[in-house]
């Protein structure tokens, strides 16, 4: 499936409430030629709009970046130009020394081989410089560096990735040459001649606009794991989901995880309530409802022992904080006698240690 709407391309700019205007400014800037730099600012910017979905023409309000940017984007177009300026210093000088100091049929023969090869070898390397440079541009566009410009490798990945980036590129050249045709019509008229700056800035638009289609291709917004793989070479590394611990559910520890988990009052085991036994009473009571409890309710009773009798003396400590004290038994007497005046009582025998009973 074509990723690359040409028609779209076409139709984009002019769909702009402020097409004109925009236009206008663009037609100041290429004519100063000092400011030239600001409109391919404004393709890159392009670039990056209708990667993103939107086709407005971008505006001039940061006139000083794009400036900068463009800048940058002519000198990395300089830099990929040095070999040919090395190819010329090796056939057009001896080319123009044989013409100039030579003499004969022979140092022009010469001299005219040079100068085609020259040209042909100018000319294969122009149309692989424009292939690969915009998307070296476009790559520039998606990082923001310099040195994106001349990362051979991610910007060759990027092409073999989709065939999309082909078919931008020849419509790139179709926009040319309607510009071509566009602007020798309007040669003809003296207005139409002050129009043809506004048809360049028309053009580096719409070649943008075509390049942004493929980047929305090939610098997704959201990259998935293999798209991202497959584009730049690198290994997804996956991440497996958080597991929540037992006992544990949005964060807080439940009720029973903490009951099972909160040691006994006796000999600080753990208490665990499976589903067969009955958990211990008070197991999941608190330090401060632990202590608050009377001994006479910590301590069971036993019913073969004689209840102690009222007296007048006074209510014993309550127990520290989760620890239990087993309530002191006063003997049997009267109210307000002393226990300590009281004789011992007789100590019982043990009919089954008397071998005489019956």
């Amino acid at each position: 499936m074509n990723a690359i709407d040409f028609e779209r391309t076409l139709k984009a700019p002019f769909r702009d409430a402020e097409w004109i205007t925009k236009a206008l400014l663009g037609l100041v800037f290429v004519v100063l030629g000092v400011t030239f730099p600001a409109v391919v600012g404004a393709g890159l910017e392009y670039i990056k709009k209708v990667r993103r979905g939107d086709d407005t023409l971008p505006d001039w309000s940061d006139f000083g970046t794009q400036w900068i940017r463009g800048l940058l984007v002519l000198l990395g177009a300089f830099v990929y130009s040095l070999p040919m300026i090395l190819l010329a210093f090796v056939f057009v000088i001896p080319v123009a020394f044989a013409a100039i100091f030579g003499s004969g049929d022979a140092a022009g023969a010469f001299g005219l081989v040079l100068l085609l090869l020259y040209i042909f070898l100018a000319t294969i390397y122009g149309i692989l410089l424009s292939v690969f440079y915009l998307a070296a541009v476009t790559h520039y566009a998606m990082e923001d560096r310099f040195t994106a410009l001349f990362e051979v490798r991610q910007i060759w990945r990027k092409i073999r990735w989709d065939n999309s980036y082909w078919v931008a590129w020849l419509f790139t050249l179709a926009i040319s040459i309607l510009g071509s045709v566009l602007n020798t019509a309007l040669a003809a008229t003296v207005i139409g001649i002050l129009l043809i700056p506004a048809v360049a800035y028309l053009q580096v638009m719409m070649t943008a606009h075509l390049f942004g289609q493929w980047a929305g291709v090939v610098y997704p917004l959201e990259p998935a794991p293999a798209a991202t793989a497959a584009a730049d070479g690198t290994v997804p590394v996956a991440t497996a989901p958080a597991v929540a611990a037992p006992g544990v559910v949005d964060g807080q520890v439940t009720p029973a995880a903490a009951a099972a988990e909160r040691p006994s009052d006796i000999g600080g085991e753990p208490v665990i309530a499976g589903p067969l036994e009955k958990p211990l009473e008070g197991a999941g009571e608190s330090a401060a409802e632990s202590a608050a409890r009377s001994p006479a309710e910590e301590s069971p009773e036993d019913p073969a022992q004689e209840p102690p009798q009222e007296s007048q003396q006074e209510p014993a400590q309550e127990p520290a904080q989760g620890h239990e004290v087993e309530p002191t038994e006063e003997p049997p007497g009267e109210a307000g006698e002393d226990p300590g005046d009281e004789p011992p009582e007789e100590p019982r025998e043990d009919p089954t240690q008397n071998p005489a009973a019956p």
